[in-house]
């Protein structure tokens, strides 16, 4: 995620690398809760797995080998270096690596799998 702009309390981002067509989020102080799921908190793990938590409770693993290898965007592929996938932080609310890539957290929230 790309942030474009902030300014008044409020975030403009742009998401390109999540899914087509590329679009935009509007983040306004405490009103951005009522309409975008966002990550609150990520642990890497093992084999390019994330533990993840979402501000609605959600809680979950994201096996992100399957999406990696799914994708044909070398961007994205750079991820399945060890090196490189091990840069992951939340920022902006989602999953971001210092080589650019990131994910839209309503397209996250989708491929968490609780396993008990």
């Amino acid at each position: 995620m790309l942030e474009i702009s902030r300014f008044l309390g409020i975030i403009i981002a742009m998401y390109f690398n999540d899914h087509n067509p590329p679009h935009f989020h509007v983040l306004y102080n405490e009103h951005k809760d009522v309409f975008m799921i966002k990550i609150i908190d990520a642990k890497l793990q093992k084999n390019f797995t994330v533990y993840v938590e979402f501000n609605d409770g959600k809680k979950g693993f994201i096996f992100f080998k399957k999406i990696l290898e799914a994708d044909h965007r070398q961007v994205i592929r750079d991820l399945l270096q060890e090196e490189i996938f091990n840069t992951l932080k939340v920022n902006l609310n989602t999953l971001c690596w210092d080589n650019g890539v990131d994910f839209a957290p309503d397209f996250l929230y989708q491929q968490v799998e609780i396993v008990a």
